[in-house]
């Protein structure tokens, strides 16, 4: 028979092995883009979001746009024409949410 000291050190062991394996299972989930399994008792929302990837495209342009306005240097005119090029995306990005209403 194991001493209660080593069943301890066991379980604990144990316990932590598990929580490895679940943030190995977790990080690798996120890395690859896959969401979270959903929860067994979790409801859907009522209303789903329409065209989720044009409007997550729209905010990671937006932060972008922020980020290129913030820099530092010009870098021989490059940063302007990425400027420009990422408000055109953006404004096409907001037409094709437009052309979905019609």
């Amino acid at each position: 028979m194991f001493s209660t000291q080593k069943t301890r050190m066991l379980l604990a062991g144990a316990g932590l092995v598990s929580l490895l394996g679940l943030g190995a299972f977790v990080q690798n989930s996120f890395a690859q883009g896959q969401p979270p399994a959903p929860r067994p008792n979790h409801r859907p929302m009522a209303r789903t979001e329409k065209h989720p990837e044009i409007r997550h495209a729209l905010f990671a342009l937006n932060r972008a746009k922020m980020f290129l306005s913030k820099a530092q240097h010009d870098f021989g005119g490059h940063r302007e024409k990425a400027l420009d090029l990422t408000q055109q995306a953006i404004r096409e990005c907001q037409l094709a949410l437009q052309y979905d209403k019609h």
